[in-house]
């Protein structure tokens, strides 16, 4: 422990910065890795109502150290933060502090920059590389170096100096990675430190130059045109904004802003966060925001604002995390901040029948603005808040399986929602192009996070609403449960616990052939229609005949829960290509909820019920089922829910985007060839919920499908991407992977028993892979005894 760390209690904060101010430093608190921020781990931030914060205007302690109040207020109320030190904060001689981040863990790197960079007495380490402290003049600017060219440079080195104020991480801060930073050397006083001038200035850059780095290069993609947009020198986020107002399609379109399109040489677009100043409902509204390279101004109030401002304002979220959200996309690939999960609302360009200009379509846009959404741990985005935000019957089923959750996950309890309206509306309603309404829907979430209630809520409200007979199975492990389900009660929810083990027991059996029945059965029954479904009798084996030749207008829906393991490890990319994770409505979450105290009756409410009766057009004595042969003379639905010209048009846009995606990169058609579909039966469900006796989709209808299916492929392609393997030792390595991701840093020992199932030569030869590739890195600690091996996650 450092000399000036006065204690091993307390925070990093309480820790450090007493003995850190007594050496000249000026100190903030940082926010700590795991807080529900955007910029956790690394940003400033303060503890206010239990919650952390951004820290506003904290650059102003660049000029000046804190006052003992905000200090004692730091080290009394900020529970578990990090320390930052500020750079350019005075060191004497008219010089400021100044830090020089190392970020690469090549260790001949590493060895060729020390060497061209004056001797340091204070340094210390992070999850990678090195930072060196020193003093410089104001002349010295805070500078990023990257080897290679956009978008596939490197960053290797960060100068982080008073100039557009930086912070960096200090000792004994804790890492998103589990590490702790340590101090190499020092720390010293600050009018000690090694003096950085502009002859060590141009001698780094000399030796950056040898290593690949080309500032011509570099400046290319960070021009800004300063006869346009010049460079305020008062003004931090100067650079941004400038920048901002010059590359405008770098980063509006992901804005989702309403009605984008272009004009003139910028664009225009519907205020959405402000009420129509005629009263206009929202796709009527006039496009008086105009975003120019001259500035930005919404011509129906007269305010103007900055790219920031506007960032703010269409996402609902601070200076902070706007700013996060604006370099992330401008290519600023800032390093002491962390990126916030990305938009992933689609966008297709189009042209205007009436004026010919060429519009960009925000598939995904609501008059709601979307929330800012911390990054799962795991690198997917957990489910926007938005997307909850129904209405009608869907939502007071949501709320009520939520309030009766003694662990409430309100994004499983949606999902269940789904396939409970699925279940009361088939054989009855039929959607715009003729199909069913089943729909299947996969929950991923760790142990106690929420999966029971929802799964069991199913049943639950079939029951009462006098569906027993469609209560579905409870395993997919044969052919022939399917059919038996099929065959005896063709509208029906299954609803299975754990489905990943099933899919894991089949491929243990070797039972390849069953495997790819069940599947192939699963995608038939998905794409039946209100028509004759042929079987397959062969599938029942030799001697039974009472399957029958036809099934008439299945609707076969199913919600299956899984944890992410088990789900990873049942499933192969083949699942994915044959067309059958594909199908699915998946919802996944890293989080485990608070627990909630409830006690009372779980029955569904009277509403509730009510409305799935009406739904499904029975009555409390008549529970309305027939069998797939009485119903062989209703080959069409009682019920066409029919829709707006207008969410029709979003929905051949949002179709035609989808298919112009798949047709950049043929790979992702595996993941997102039903999204279109998908989308469309959940826009279906939704009017069916909100208008029972004339469901008609409308514009908000399709607009909240089209978001909440697009962010379903987008987590299933995450899924595929990073779990789900082609061979059983990419299944290994990924596996690993996951593990020592989710813990940060675990020991062997441990490593060992939770990968168990995996052959020792299998195992080592996965983490010799995930070592080579820099994806962990291998600790050694002498403990006096035998040393102790531990594993360090490092960057997805």
């Amino acid at each position: 422990m450092s000399a000036i760390e006065k204690n091993d209690q307390g925070s990093p904060f309480s820790r450090a910065a007493p003995g850190l101010i007594a050496l000249g430093y000026h100190v903030v608190p940082i926010i700590p890795p795991g807080a529900s921020h955007p910029a956790a781990g690394k940003a400033p931030g303060k503890f206010v109502a239990g919650e952390w914060r951004g820290l506003g205007e904290w650059e102003r302690f660049r000029d000046r150290a804190p006052t003992d109040f905000e200090l004692n207020t730091w080290l009394a109320n900020h529970p578990d933060a990090n320390i930052g030190i500020v750079c350019g904060s005075p060191a004497g001689d008219g010089l400021g502090v100044m830090a020089v981040d190392i970020d690469t863990n090549d260790f001949e790197e590493i060895d060729i920059l020390l060497g061209a960079l004056p001797p340091a007495i204070m340094s210390k380490k992070g999850a990678k590389g090195q930072t060196l402290f020193y003093r410089a003049p104001p002349e010295i600017k805070s500078k990023s170096y990257d080897l290679g060219v956009r978008p596939h440079a490197r960053r290797v080195v960060d100068l982080l100096t008073g100039s557009q104020t930086r912070q960096t991480v200090a000792p004994p801060s804790n890492h998103a990675s589990g590490a702790v930073y340590r101090w190499l050397s020092g720390p010293a006083p600050a009018h000690d430190l090694t003096v950085f001038d502009d002859a060590a200035l141009e001698k780094l850059e000399d030796t950056l130059g040898s290593l690949g780095w080309n500032p011509d290069a570099q400046r290319q993609t960070r021009a800004v045109n300063p006869s346009r947009s010049p460079l305020d020198p008062d003004d931090i986020w100067s650079e941004t904004k400038a920048a901002a107002l010059v590359r405008l399609a770098d980063w509006l379109p992901a804005l989702g802003l309403y009605n984008l399109r272009r004009a003139r040489a910028g664009f225009e677009a519907v205020a959405t966060w402000r009420e129509s100043s005629t009263g206009r409902p929202l796709d009527e509204r006039k496009r008086n925001l105009s975003i120019q390279p001259t500035g930005i101004k919404d011509f129906g109030t007269g305010e103007t604002f900055s790219a920031l401002d506007l960032v703010m304002r269409a996402r609902g979220c601070d200076l902070e995390a706007a700013t996060i959200w604006l370099r992330a996309r401008l290519g600023f690939d800032d390093t002491p901040i962390m990126v916030v999960a990305p938009v992933t609302a689609p966008l297709v360009e189009t042209m205007d029948p009436e004026t010919g200009e060429v519009l960009i379509f925000p598939i995904a846009a609501s008059a709601a603005r979307p929330a800012v959404i911390p990054p799962a741990k795991s690198g997917f985005e957990e489910m926007p808040k938005r997307l909850l935000a129904v209405t009608g019957l869907l939502h007071r089923t949501m709320e009520w399986i939520v309030e009766t959750s003694t662990q409430p996950q309100a994004g499983f309890a949606l999902g269940a929602s789904l396939a409970i309206m699925a279940g009361a509306s088939g054989q009855r309603y039929g959607g715009p192009t003729g199909f069913n309404t089943h729909i299947y829907i996969l929950a991923i979430g760790k142990s106690s996070s929420g999966k029971d209630r929802p799964l069991k809520a199913i049943p639950q409200a079939l029951i009462a609403a006098g569906l027993e007979e469609r209560v579905g199975i409870d395993s997919f492990t044969t052919v022939r449960a399917i059919y038996d389900q099929l065959v005896d009660s063709p509208v029906s929810v299954a609803h299975f616990d754990e489905v990943g083990d099933y899919f894991e027991q089949v491929r243990a059996k070797n039972a390849i052939g069953q495997t790819r029945l069940i599947t192939s059965l699963l995608k038939k029954s998905f794409e039946a229609k209100y028509e004759a479904f042929p079987t397959q009798r062969n599938a029942y084996g030799v001697g039974v005949k009472r399957l029958p030749k036809l099934i008439y207008s299945p609707s076969l829906s199913f919600y299956g829960t899984s944890t992410p393991s088990a789900f990873h490890n049942s499933m192969r990319s083949d699942d994915v290509a044959g067309g059958f994770l594909n199908r699915c409505l998946f919802i996944s979450t890293d989080l485990r909820p608070p627990k909630n105290i409830f006690e009372g009756d779980t029955s569904p409410p009277r509403d509730v019920v009510s409305g799935l009766r009406t739904i499904a057009g029975t009555t409390a004595q008549d529970n309305g089922m027939q069998t797939s042969t009485q119903r062989n003379a209703c080959m069409a639905p009682l019920f066409r829910v029919d829709w707006s010209d207008k969410a029709k048009d979003m929905y051949k846009e949002f179709d035609h985007y989808i298919s112009m995606r798949i047709d950049r990169d043929e790979r992702l058609g595996d993941v997102f060839g039903r999204t279109s579909a998908i989308a469309l039966r959940l826009a279906t469900l939704k009017a069916i919920g909100d208008r029972h006796t004339s469901p008609r989709i409308e514009v908000a209808d399709m607009a909240w499908a089209t978001d909440f299916t697009m962010w379903s492929s987008e987590g299933l392609a995450h899924s595929v991407t990073n779990h789900i393997s082609d061979s059983q030792s990419e299944a290994d390595v990924k596996f690993i992977l996951r593990v020592v991701r989710e813990r940060g840093r675990i020991p062997h020992n441990e490593l060992v028993q939770i990968v168990q199932k995996v052959r020792t030569q299998d195992r080592d030869a996965a983490i010799k892979v995930l070592f080579e590739s820099e994806r962990i890195d291998i600790v050694t600690e002498a403990t006096g005894g035998r040393p102790r091996k531990s594993y360090v996650y490092l960057k997805d």
